[in-house]
């Protein structure tokens, strides 16, 4: 297996995956909705359909460190495979992530997922927050009865998906390529792992129960590809 350590070579991830909000009819972010990436040479912005669908207002990617909000407007989206595909207003990317072919996917080696299920609202403050992932993908399989269409050649992932990090790439820790994109978690709870039973010196019995994080799910790197080809 490949060594954990990573580069994002000439890609500054803050320009590439960005934060996306639910905004004021002004364009002011008001809403932390999910994570977004910029992919393929039309340089267009995606994400799980399901970060944004409910929200009525306008929609803004935020460009960190200067929290520079950037509107979107939606070119489609697809229920099926919970996928949205969004261009911006007024700003050209200056960097984007290559998708990969299914033949370059592989379960043994390092995955590295960029998202934003950190960011917090701090009374009237927004703190934006990246954090990154490393992981691998522990299986790849149909998953239809959860994710429908999208849970073809689903991928399970070694680390859980936060609140907040649906849409964000999975990329290949060698050459920074996308994946598959982060949608759900295999269960929706903390799964308890092992239970312990413990005596104290009074002889009262307590349970001590260990839990075990549920694993990420992503929707496979073809679906993105078919998303935007068409």
């Amino acid at each position: 297996m490949p060594q954990v350590a990573f580069s994002f070579g000439k890609i500054e991830p803050h320009l590439v995956v960005l934060p996306l909000f639910g905004a004021t009819k002004g364009g002011l972010p008001q809403e932390f909705l999910g994570t977004g990436f910029i992919a393929g040479s039309q340089r267009r912005l995606i994400t799980a359909h399901h970060v944004v669908k409910d929200w009525e207002g306008p929609l803004v990617a935020v460009l960190t460190p200067q929290n520079h909000p950037i509107r979107l407007s939606e070119v489609r989206h697809d229920d099926d495979l919970d996928l949205a595909v969004f261009d911006f207003q007024r700003y050209a990317p200056t960097s984007w992530f290559i998708l990969a072919e299914d033949r370059e996917l592989h379960e043994n080696y390092h995955v590295v997922c960029p998202e934003y299920g950190t960011t917090r609202k701090i009374g009237g403050e927004i703190e934006i927050s990246m954090a990154t992932r490393v992981g691998n993908i522990t299986r790849r399989f149909d998953k239809h009865h959860f994710l429908g269409k999208a849970g073809e050649g689903a991928l399970e992932l070694s680390f859980p998906a936060l609140r907040g990090a649906s849409g964000a790439p999975v990329l290949s820790s060698q050459d920074m390529k996308v994946w598959g994109m982060l949608t759900a978690n295999v269960a929706y709870h903390l799964i308890p792992a092992q239970i312990e039973t413990i005596v104290d010196s009074d002889t009262h019995v307590a349970e001590q129960v260990q839990f075990m994080l549920p694993q990420a799910l992503a929707i496979h790197v073809k679906h993105l590809r078919a998303m935007l080809a068409e």
